[in-house]
Parts: structure tokens; sequence; C-alpha cells
């Protein structure tokens, strides 16, 4: 019979040889998700939805720096409430965690009026990344 300890560590074995294997991303991976990150981040600074939500898929899904959820892609209206002046992603990550997925992750930060006064905030971003039809 096996020691509570003996199981715990044998769970733990278990759980680690069952984990799929993640491997930093290829450097054309990285370089197309960060380049599409660029591409969404610089559209919705522009005011641009077509282009901004061209490059989001149907099922976007965010958790917004304040903890609110989005379930759809951003209205016009709904830009133009939380306008940027500007913007820089920095410390890109991207992990390759199945052929057709991969997790990024970065550093936003951006710069924008509240109540007529320019703000700065920084916060870590996480985006999960689907291949679908090829793309």
């Amino acid at each position: 019979m096996l020691s509570r300890l003996q199981k715990i560590v044998l769970l733990i074995a278990g759980v680690a040889l069952m984990e799929p294997t993640m491997s930093r991303a290829a450097p054309t991976l990285e370089a197309t998700i960060s380049d599409r990150m660029h591409r969404i981040w610089e559209a919705y600074r522009k005011g641009d939805l077509d282009a901004h939500n061209a490059l989001l898929a149907e099922d976007y899904t965010a958790i917004f720096p304040d903890g609110s959820l989005h379930l759809r892609k951003p209205t016009l209206e709904e830009i133009r409430k939380s306008p940027m002046s500007s913007f820089a992603l920095s410390d890109v990550h991207v992990v390759e965690v199945t052929p057709d997925t991969a997790l990024a992750s970065y550093i936003a930060d951006v710069e924008g009026p509240i109540q007529g006064k320019t703000i700065h905030i920084r916060w870590r971003v996480a985006a999960f990344w689907v291949k679908r039809k090829g793309e």
C-alpha cells in the first residue's frame, strides 16, 4: 500500500507526463502574431472599426484591465468612448501550444485622454490565437 506522500508524488509525476510540450514559437509565428497584434492596436488607435474588427475572430472574447468581460467585437461607440493617443507593446512572448494554437503575452503601455487629462496605463496582456482556415 502506498503512503499518502508516495501517492502525491505519483500524481504530480503523472500530470507532468500528461502536459503537452510547449516551446517558444518559431520566429515566423512570433513575427506573424506580433504584426497582427500591432495592426489590431493601431486600427483601434485610429478608430478604424472595420480594420480593427476584421482582424478579430467572430467569437472574440476579451477581459479588459478593469476586469469587465466582453463577449463580442467592440462597436464604434465603444472605441470612441475609450480613445487612445498612443500605445507601445513590449516584452512580447509567443508560445506554440499546438500546431494550430499559440499563447501570446506582452506588456501594453497606452496613453489616452480621460476627463481632459492624458493618462498612462500599463498592463500585461495574454491572448490565445487559433489558426482557422489556414490563417
